[in-house]
C-alpha cells in the first residue's frame, strides 16, 4: 500500500488588541493612525488600495472623500448596486491622530436578467445568441462586460466596420436584484474587404496581421490597400504577384490576388569598396543562409545586421552598406543580390594589436561609472580620449579616460516620521547608514529589510528627498517613516494529519490544534514576546520566547545582534513501532535556553545557544537499544550549541542559484552521571541553472555524535532518516537499523516486532533536477541516498538505502505545494511497499 502524507492547515484566525502609541507628529496637523475596512471578510486589500493616504500621513478630508467615492464605484462595478459605505472617525486628542473605520455592506449581488442587441450586421445572430447565453443569469461585473465588448468590436472590424462605437444601457431593478442590458452599437462607415486567389496568406491573416484591427479608417482606400498587399507579398519573395480590385454592390472591395511563383535567391555577392569579395566566415555563412531559398527581406536584413556587428567588433568602426541591388533573372525566376560596402580602416590597440571593439569602449565606460557611483560620485563625467596613429599602414589606437568626478554625494539629514512606541534614537541606531556617509542605495534596501525582519513594524518606508539639489549641495536628505504593527495579536490554527492505517509503520490519523499569542515591542526596546502551543495525539509543544535587538545595549558595528530566551515543554510519541499500532517510546523534553543571533556580514549568520534541558524516555515498547538506567528517569543536561549559517541564494521561496551552508555542534554535559557528548551536524546545498529555467540542486548532510556509546544516547537526540525531507520512498524516520524482539499476540502466536532505533551517525545525499512544466507548475526528478550508523564511522560501510523518483511543484506566494513519488531500491522488511508518496509544503532543501 502506498504511503500518503497530508499536512493540512485549514485556517488561521487572528485577533488584534490595540494599545496607545507614541506618534512622531509633523507640525500640529491631525495624523492618520490607521484605516480599517470592516464588513468584508475577504479582499480588503482591494478597497484599502483605493485609499491613497498612508498611515502616518497628515489627514486630508478631501482625499478621504475621494477614496470613499472610489470604493462605491468599485462595488458597483462588481455588481453590488445596493451597497452601503459608511465612515467612522475616532479621534485621539492627546496624540492628534485619527483612526478611520470604513464599514462596507455589500448586500446582494445583482444578476444579469435579459440581454438585448442593436447590432445590424449580416450573420451576427450567432454572435448575439452566444453572448446572451454566456451573460444571462450570471452575476454582473464590469470586467465581464468588457470581455464581450472586445468580442463585438473584433467581430465588427472583421466585417469591415473599422470604427464601431459601443454603449450599454442598464435598467436596474432594485426590488428583484436584477439588471437588463442593451448593447447599442454604432457601426460607422463600412469598409469591408474580401480576398480571392490568395494561398500563401489566408484572408484572416491579411485582415489581422497585415492590416490589424486598428488599421486607420483614412487608409481604407483600394489604391493604398493594393499597394500594401503588393509590398507584403514582395517582402516574402512573391515579386510576380498581381493584384486587381473592384467595388461590389454592397460597398465592399474585392481584391483578386494572383500570387504566381516565388523568387528564389540565386547568389549573393558582398563586395568592398575595392570590388573584392568579403571572405570572412560571418559573410560566407550569411550568404549560405540566404542562397537557394525563397527571398525574404526580413531574413536578408537580419543577416546584413549580423555582418555589420561583426565588423564593428573587429575594429571597422566606419563599416557601412553603400548600396543594395536586387536583380531578377527572368529565365529561371531567381534573383541575385549585390551588396556594396565600405569597410573603412581597421583600428587596432597599439599595445596588443587586437581589434578595437566599439562596444568594449562603452562597456568600459559603464564599469568606470558604476565604480565611481559606488564611491558616491553620482554626477561623474567619463569620456574616452582616443589617439589614433597610422603606423605601417595600420591605424593604431590608444585609449585614455578623462574623468571628472564632480561632487561626492553623501547622506544628508535623516528625519523620522510615522508613529511608533520605539524611541527615535533606537530606530536611528539600527540604520545601515549615518549622516555624512557616502551615498549607497544598497544601504537603503538593507535598512528597510533589517527593520522589517524585526517583525515589529507594519510599514517601513525610506525615501530620499531633494535629489535634484544634490548636484550642488552634495547631500541627499532621507525621510524614514515607520508604523508600528498591532502590539498584541492572537492566532489559532487547526487541521488534520491523515495517514493510511495499512502502513507497515502504523500511525493513526490525528487532529492538530495550536495557537500563538504575540506581544510586539512590549518594553519599547525593539523586542518581542511570543507564546506558541501545538497539540496532536502524538506531540505536545509549548514554547515561550523573548527576543530583543541589541541586548543589554550591546551593538556591533555593521551587524545585527539579537538576544533571546526560551522556555519550552515538549512531549513526543515518536518514532512509531513497525507493524504495530503502539508507539516505540515516549520522550519528554523540558528546558530553557539563552542565545544570541548575529548577522555579522551580509548572508552570514552566527548563533550561540546555551541552557539546561531535562530529558525523560518512558513507556518503552520493543527494542530501542537504550541502557535501562536511562528509561523512566529524568536526566538533566547542560548544553552549549554554536551554529554558523551562510546563505547566498537569489530567493528564499524559489531558489535558482547559490548555496546554503549550515554547521552546528551541540555539547551536552549530563549533570549527574554519564559522559559529555557532542552532536555535530553539517549540511551543504548548491543550486545552479544548467539550461534556461532548468535547475540542478544537490544537498549533502552529515551528522555524528561524539564520545558516546549508542545505547547511552537519548532517542530524542539520535539521527533519523526517511520521509519527505530526507530519503523519499521510505516512511518518516523509518530507515534501518531496526531493533528486533518477539512477543505473543492475543492468540498466543509468537510474533516478530521491529522497532526504529535511529543512529549516532548519519549521511544523507539528495540530487534534484528541477524544470518548468506549465505556468506555476514545475517538475522534479530526484535521487536520494541515506545511511545510519550505530558504530561510528565503520558503520557507514554497511547498507545504504537509495530511492529514485519524480515530483510536481505548484508555486504559491507562500512557497511550493509539493508532491513526490519515491521508489525504493531495496526491500527493508517482508511485505514492504516498493514506493511512497507525499503531499506537503516547501521544497526538500
Amino acid at each position: 500500500m502506498a504511503k500518503v502524507k497530508f499536512f493540512l492547515l485549514f485556517l488561521n484566525i487572528y485577533f488584534f488588541v490595540f494599545a496607545q502609541e507614541t506618534f512622531l507628529k509633523e507640525n500640529s496637523c491631525w495624523i492618520l493612525k490607521k484605516v480599517a475596512v470592516k464588513g468584508v471578510p475577504f479582499g480588503k486589500y482591494n478597497f484599502l488600495s483605493l485609499y491613497k493616504m498612508q498611515q502616518g500621513d497628515v489627514f486630508d478630508i478631501s482625499e478621504h472623500e475621494e477614496a470613499v467615492k472610489n470604493i462605491k464605484i468599485l462595488l458597483k462595478n462588481k455588481g453590488y448596486f445596493n451597497c452601503s459605505v459608511q465612515e467612522e472617525f475616532i479621534y485621539d486628542k492627546k496624540n492628534k491622530t485619527i483612526l478611520v473605520n470604513i464599514f462596507i455592506k455589500k448586500n446582494e449581488k445583482f444578476l444579469i436578467n435579459k440581454v438585448y442587441f442593436d447590432l445590424k450586421i449580416d450573420n451576427s445572430k450567432k454572435l448575439e445568441l452566444n453572448i446572451i447565453k454566456n451573460l444571462e443569469n450570471r452575476f454582473y461585473s464590469k470586467s465581464l462586460l468588457s470581455r464581450y465588448i472586445k468580442k463585438i468590436i473584433k467581430y465588427c472590424k472583421l466585417n469591415g466596420f473599422t470604427n464601431p462605437k459601443i454603449s450599454i444601457k442598464k435598467i436596474i431593478n432594485n426590488y428583484s436584484k436584477k439588471i437588463d442590458l442593451t448593447f447599442n452599437v454604432i457601426l460607422g462607415k463600412k469598409q469591408k474587404l474580401e480576398f480571392i486567389g490568395n494561398q500563401f496568406f489566408t484572408s484572416r491573416d491579411i485582415k489581422e496581421k497585415l492590416f490589424g484591427l486598428n488599421y486607420p479608417a483614412w487608409a481604407f482606400t483600394p489604391e493604398i490597400i493594393a499597394q500594401e498587399l503588393f509590398n507584403y507579398y514582395y517582402n516574402v519573395g512573391y515579386w510576380n504577384a498581381v493584384i486587381f480590385y473592384k467595388k461590389l454592390l454592397d460597398g465592399a472591395y474585392l481584391f483578386n490576388i494572383k500570387e504566381n511563383e516565388p523568387v528564389f535567391v540565386n547568389k549573393i555577392l558582398l563586395k568592398d569598396e575595392n570590388n573584392n569579395l568579403l571572405q570572412d566566415n560571418m559573410s560566407l555563412n550569411s550568404t549560405k543562409n540566404l542562397e537557394k531559398r525563397i527571398f525574404s527581406q526580413k531574413v536578408l536584413d537580419e543577416n546584413l545586421n549580423n555582418i555589420m556587428n561583426y565588423y564593428y567588433k573587429n575594429g571597422f568602426w566606419n563599416f557601412k552598406i553603400i548600396n543594395k541591388k536586387l536583380k531578377k533573372n527572368k529565365k529561371d525566376n531567381t534573383c541575385d543580390v549585390f551588396i556594396n560596402v565600405n569597410m573603412g580602416q581597421q583600428r587596432l590597440f597599439s599595445d596588443t594589436l587586437l581589434p578595437v571593439d566599439l562596444s568594449y569602449i562603452q562597456e568600459q565606460k559603464i564599469v568606470i561609472l558604476k565604480k565611481l557611483q559606488k564611491e558616491g560620485y553620482w554626477y561623474a563625467n567619463v569620456y574616452p580620449e582616443i589617439k589614433q596613429e597610422l603606423i605601417d599602414k595600420k591605424l593604431m589606437v590608444k585609449i585614455s579616460w578623462n574623468i571628472k568626478k564632480g561632487e561626492q554625494i553623501k547622506f544628508g539629514d535623516i528625519t523620522l516620521g510615522g508613529y511608533t512606541k520605539v524611541a527615535p534614537k533606537k530606530i536611528l541606531k539600527e540604520l545601515s547608514f549615518r549622516k555624512n556617509d557616502i551615498w549607497d542605495a544598497k544601504k537603503i534596501d538593507e535598512t528597510r529589510k533589517n527593520l522589517k525582519k524585526l517583525d515589529i513594524f507594519k510599514s517601513v518606508l525610506i525615501e530620499p528627498e531633494k535629489i535634484s539639489e544634490s548636484k550642488t549641495t552634495g547631500f541627499v536628505p532621507v525621510k524614514l517613516k515607520v508604523i508600528d504593527d498591532d502590539p498584541i495579536s492572537a492566532s489559532f490554527r487547526f487541521g488534520y494529519f491523515l495517514t493510511n492505517k495499512n502502513f507497515l509503520f502504523k500511525r493513526e490519523s490525528t487532529y492538530k490544534l495550536g495557537g500563538s499569542l504575540i506581544f510586539k515591542n512590549p518594553t519599547n526596546n525593539l523586542d518581542k514576546l511570543s507564546l506558541d502551543a501545538d497539540f496532536t495525539r502524538f506531540e505536545r509543544k509549548f514554547n515561550l520566547e523573548y527576543k530583543i535587538l541589541s541586548p543589554f545595549g550591546i551593538s556591533i558595528k555593521d551587524s545585527k545582534l539579537v538576544g533571546k530566551a526560551n522556555i519550552y515543554f515538549n512531549k513526543f510519541i515518536n518514532p512509531v513501532a513497525v507493524q504495530n499500532s503502539q508507539s516505540a517510546y515516549q520522550a519528554i523534553e523540558n528546558g530553557f535556553l539563552f542565545g544570541f543571533n548575529n548577522e555579522f556580514k551580509h548572508d552570514y549568520f552566527a548563533r550561540l545557544n546555551f541552557g539546561n534541558e531535562w530529558i525523560k524516555t518512558e513507556k518503552v515498547r520493543g527494542n530501542i537499544n537504550l541502557d535501562s538506567k536511562y528509561i523512566n528517569r529524568t536526566v538533566p543536561y547542560f548544553f552549549v550549541e554554536p551554529t554558523i549559517i551562510v546563505k547566498k541564494i537569489n530567493s528564499e521561496l524559489d531558489i535558482k542559484k547559490g548555496s546554503i551552508s549550515f554547521g552546528s555542534l551541540k555539547f551536552m554535559v549530563p549533570e549527574y552521571t554519564g559522559k559529555p557528548i557532542g552532536k555535530l551536524t553539517f549540511e551543504q546545498s548548491v543550486f545552479a541553472p544548467i539550461y534556461k529555467q532548468v535547475i540542478f540542486a544537490a544537498r549533502l548532510r552529515l551528522g555524528y555524535i561524539l564520545n558516546s556509546k549508542f545505547n547511552t544516547i537519548e532517542p530524542s537526540q539520535r539521527f533519523f532518516l526517511g520521509g519527505p525531507y530526507s530519503v523519499r520512498g521510505y516512511d518518516k524516520d523509518a530507515l534501518p537499523p531496526y531493533g528486533i524482539d518477539y512477543y505473543l499476540d492475543d492468540k498466543n502466536v509468537l510474533k516478530t516486532r521491529y522497532t526504529i532505533q535511529g543512529g549516532s551517525g548519519m549521511l544523507n545525499g539528495n540530487l534534484e533536477l528541477r524544470f518548468p512544466v506549465y505556468k506555476n507548475f514545475k517538475g522534479v526528478i530526484f535521487q536520494d541516498l541515506g545511511v545510519l550508523s550505530q558504530t561510528g564511522l565503520p558503520g557507514f560501510s554497511g547498507k545504504w538505502y537509495p530511492s529514485t523518483g519524480f515530483g510536481l511543484r505548484y508555486n504559491t506566494p507562500l512557497g511550493a505545494i509539493r508532491f513526490d513519488l519515491g521508489f525504493k531500491w531495496k526491500d527493508v522488511l517482508p511485505n514492504d511497499t516498493k514506493y511512497g508518496w507525499y503531499l506537503t509544503l516547501g521544497e526538500v532543501f
